[in-house]
């Protein structure tokens, strides 16, 4: 049986081409180039948002180069694609061992010649980085080779020539590479994600300070921040310093022949000063001669936090999302030095200044508060929190990233302090419903309920955990004697089969493996609400009390309605009633269904336009 090593990545290009190198590489060290295959869905890149591949940027003042993850047939040749794209479906079905942490090339070697499975999915990130057996410059020198031996497509092929060419009328030269689109601004979600992406765009005070200490050094600044890389060359006159767009134009190039050139003009640089961003990566890997060296690495805490307060004055007349992120990390550095907690306060207060919609400085400002036990401080914030901004702070302290809750390290501080604290005690509830752990939901929920008996909004908050999960409050405790209607009917049209269903079909339509496990996700669903169902009515039996109340007695039931109109209810209608059909005429069912799939999918689609 002839097995593959398939690249798997289905995020941005930089990562996707520096998956390509490293299971072309581990290929080959297995014996053969014909070892190799790569699956490639860029469907999220077409979509009308900032990852769209033609973005650039969402108004005059902030232009960026945006992703660059175009089709497959927009960047390799034919019978490259022809030989080496994986199109058969059992792929997926691979061996769950890569899942194992592999620290060797040995190991997975043995792993290749002993396991029955075809299908091989590669680290994640390049072998080098994962392979303590591979050395790092043979490495680099192999991927080079492979990167020049890919058969791009002509276009970009004469991109990579240019950028060749462009390299060679400077000389000796260091490129620093500034990383901030979608981490920075607020066209993204990727800013609110607590300190998941805090290291992967760049902090200008500190790629300053490694600007100035390389002044006798012919600079160029490279980067997907266009107006940032402009208004940087102002603050370095007097030094060697040009800005790649300068020498070429970017309203010449796509983002995709962009991407070539910047990557290969870089790997012919001295030096990069970067981040863990994928495009210098790649530029790394397809050099062996170039230093790479992370921006933030270069200085210790200390020295950064110094850093930064000598040189945040002089970025006034940048972007106030870039200042933000630069009082973010004044917060941050400030904290691990064990700065007064006035002074990290001053820090998220102007973060927030600068950016007011960023509940992530919100989530630390109010954490900041608790660890420091200034108690009282932490309770009126979490009042005016709730009052200004509830379901949309919810939303964003729930947020999750590949390992886990983004502020799960707030929720363990929060909880101490729910006793005579109702807001924060409610803010707990809520901590402990996400967290699936009902109970202590319950009794912090009481807690808050014993604080503030007036409080209507946590008293309906009470009666809707006791609706939503067939709870009791204890005896001792008394049920409010004329409670307000409770919320959830939003919750309960969401637990509708159709509303689940319809959001799996949405949510596993955007990538091919999605399509592929869809059948199975569908299936699941369908069985877990059968049996959901069964134990609802066996429980039913048991205590009759336990019925819920009709959706029309929610205080939410007219704004919950919107939701049967949602594109995922009708979805699940529609999938629901082609199953219904037994017989032969089932297959005229889903004839009728997949019609009906592609009208509401046009119909939302001209809804969404006319907003």
């Amino acid at each position: 049986m002839q097995k593959y090593i398939v690249a798997h990545r289905e995020d941005g290009l930089g990562n996707r081409i520096n998956n390509m190198l490293s299971c072309l590489y581990l290929a080959n060290q297995l014996g053969s180039i014909e070892n190799f295959r790569f699956l490639w869905d860029c469907g999220r890149f077409y979509q009308k948002n900032h990852e769209n591949v033609n973005f650039r940027g969402h108004n005059k003042e902030t232009i960026v180069i945006g992703m660059s993850a175009e089709k497959k047939e927009n960047i390799f040749s034919s019978p490259f694609i022809e030989k080496y794209f994986l199109h058969k479906e059992s792929s997926f079905i691979k061996n769950e061992a890569n899942k194992a942490q592999i620290k060797s090339f040995e190991e997975f070697k043995r792993q290749w010649d002993t396991d029955k499975w075809q299908y091989f999915f590669s680290p994640s990130h390049d072998a080098a980085r994962n392979f303590n057996d591979i050395d790092f410059y043979e490495y680099r020198l192999k991927c080079s080779q492979i990167f020049y031996d890919i058969p791009f497509l002509p276009n970009l092929k004469k991109m990579i020539n240019l950028a060749i060419a462009d390299s060679e009328k400077l000389e000796n030269y260091i490129c620093i590479h500034i990383r901030a689109g979608d981490c920075i601004y607020d066209y993204s979600y990727h800013r609110l994600m607590g300190k998941a992406f805090t290291y992967h765009a760049s902090c200008l005070g500190l790629v300053l300070e490694i600007a100035k200490r390389e002044e006798h050094t012919q600079l160029v600044l490279v980067g997907d921040d266009v107006s940032s890389l402009q208004k940087m060359l102002d603050l370095l006159k007097g030094q060697q310093v040009i800005c790649l767009n300068n020498i070429r134009n970017i309203d010449e190039y796509s983002n995709l022949e962009l991407f070539f050139y910047d990557v290969v003009f870089m790997s012919k640089a001295k030096k990069i000063y970067g981040t863990s961003s994928a495009v210098t990566r790649v530029a790394s890997s397809i050099s062996p001669q170039v230093e790479f060296h992370n921006s933030y690495a270069l200085f210790n805490i200390k020295e950064r936090y110094a850093i930064l307060h000598d040189n945040l004055s002089k970025f006034s007349s940048f972007s106030q999302f870039h200042l933000a992120f630069m009082y973010w990390h004044l917060y941050l550095y400030g904290e691990m030095l064990g700065e007064k907690y006035e002074v990290l306060v001053g820090y998220l207060q102007q973060a927030l200044k600068y950016d007011n919609d960023n509940d992530k400085y919100r989530i630390h400002l109010l954490n900041c508060y608790v660890k420091n036990e200034i108690i009282y401080k932490a309770e009126a914030y979490a009042k005016e929190i709730l009052k200004q901004r509830k379901e949309i702070f919810f939303t964003r302290l729930f947020l999750q990233y590949w390992d886990g809750c983004c502020y799960a390290e707030c929720f363990l501080n929060y909880k101490k302090y729910t006793k005579g604290n109702p807001n924060i005690a409610y803010i707990v509830s809520r901590i402990f419903e996400f967290e699936k752990d009902f109970c202590e939901a319950m009794k912090v929920a009481i807690i808050a309920y014993d604080s503030v008996v007036e409080n209507r909004e946590i008293q309906a908050y009470l009666l809707e955990l006791i609706a939503k999960y067939n709870m009791t409050i204890p005896k001792t405790r008394p049920i409010p004697s004329h409670p307000p209607k409770p919320l959830g009917a939003s919750s309960r049209l969401k637990s509708h089969l159709s509303y689940k269903l319809g959001e799996a079909m949405i949510l596993n339509s955007k990538s091919l493996l999605g399509y592929i496990r869809m059948p199975y996700v569908l299936s699941y669903i369908k069985d877990k609400h059968k049996q959901e169902q069964k134990e609802y009515q066996e429980k039913l039996k048991k205590n009759p009390n336990l019925k819920l109340p009709t959706l029309e007695s929610y205080r939410d039931y007219e704004d919950s309605l919107k939701i049967k109109n949602t594109l995922s209810y009708k979805l699940g209608e529609a999938l629901i009633k082609a199953n219904s059909v037994r017989g032969g005429g089932r297959i005229f069912a889903y004839i009728a269904f997949f019609k009906e799939v592609r009208r509401l999918k046009r119909v939302f689609k001209e809804k969404k336009a006319k907003r």
